[in-house]
């Protein structure tokens, strides 16, 4: 979101990388503290509904043009939609995770019956010779 305020002759860095590749790569970094600042692609809504607010004075100004006013609009509907997405990727997860669980169990059940089925086979080879 940072990025979305940049001028064009900003996006581009002498090394070819944009600047929102470079505050990506500044809120996955370290503040100094040795904490991590913010994970890689975790959704900050404490700024994001922030930044909704400020959006929705700025679309409540008389002065503000039509155009400008359009571009709000869309401003605010990208932030909704970045709140419903983010709401589904962690129902996904979380299903994800369950079934994972679920995967886990099954398995360690289906390795323990082979184990067995493999011993009784061995046991009745041995006693067979």
């Amino acid at each position: 979101l940072a990025s979305s305020t940049t001028t064009a002759s900003d996006s581009v860095s002498s090394n070819g990388g944009s600047a929102g590749e470079k505050d990506a790569a500044a809120s996955a970094s370290e503040d100094g503290s040795g904490k991590p600042v913010r994970r890689e692609g975790q959704l900050n809504y404490r700024d994001l509904r922030a930044l909704q607010e400020k959006l929705r004075i700025l679309e409540g100004r008389r002065k503000l043009s039509l155009a400008a006013r359009k571009q709000v609009e869309v401003l605010i509907e990208l932030c909704e939609h970045l709140e419903r997405a983010d709401k589904r990727l962690e129902d996904l997860l979380s299903k994800d995770r369950e079934l994972e669980v679920c995967i886990q169990e099954d398995f360690a059940v289906l390795a323990r019956s082979y184990n067995s089925l493999a011993g009784q086979a061995n046991s009745t080879f041995n006693s067979g010779a």
